[in-house]
């Protein structure tokens, strides 16, 4: 299961930058173990801000939860997180909605009494 989860450090920072910096080594840690074990499948940074995406490739949501939880700047990050669903997928949606709409029933004809 994809997911797409947009962090964004709270401002003003809850703790000293110091104190942030030293936590966003561990997350920089974190997130390469991640990658390595193909839980992370990419992860960004956003240019001249605070704030990263990351595209997790988990089984579950609950591995989701386990992954977003450990952490190390869990407390001091906002995230959105959406569900994602592969273009593979999504176009064979399309083909059936396109294959259905292309079956033509012809329309009932009423009797006027």
């Amino acid at each position: 299961m994809l997911f797409l989860n947009i962090l964004k450090a709270y401002m003003p920072l809850p703790i000293p930058l110091a104190q942030f910096a030293e936590l966003a080594v561990k997350h920089r840690d974190y997130l390469r173990r991640l990658e390595k074990e193909g839980k992370i499948k990419f992860t960004a940074a956003f240019l001249g801000k605070r704030a990263r995406v990351i595209i997790f490739d988990v089984e579950s949501d609950e591995e989701l939860f386990e992954c977003i939880n450990a952490d190390p700047l869990f407390n001091y990050m906002e995230r959105e997180t959406h569900a994602l669903i592969s273009n593979e997928k999504v176009y064979s949606i399309y083909e059936g909605i396109e294959k259905a709409s292309s079956k033509k029933t012809p329309a009932k004809k009423f009797k006027r009494e």
